[in-house]
């Protein structure tokens, strides 16, 4: 995506969400992809490393639908 110079893009995630942090100044949204209660790093993403990666170009606008 780093050449495109204009379009869309459109996101689906399904999946479970939460928060981690311990107060509200601290919690970060995060999507978690397993059914349990242990959370492992393997099993969930930041919503902000998540659009990090994306590093969708000026330009490009992004549709998100989070069925969570």
């Amino acid at each position: 995506m780093a050449g495109w110079k204009n379009g869309a893009i459109f996101v689906h995630v399904s999946s479970h969400g939460f928060f981690d942090g311990d107060t509200p100044e601290t919690a970060k949204p995060e999507l978690l992809f397993g059914d349990s209660d242990d959370v492992t790093d393997d099993d969930h993403l930041f919503w902000d490393d998540f659009f990090a990666a994306l590093a969708l170009p000026a330009g490009v606008g992004l549709t998100l639908l989070p069925d969570l």
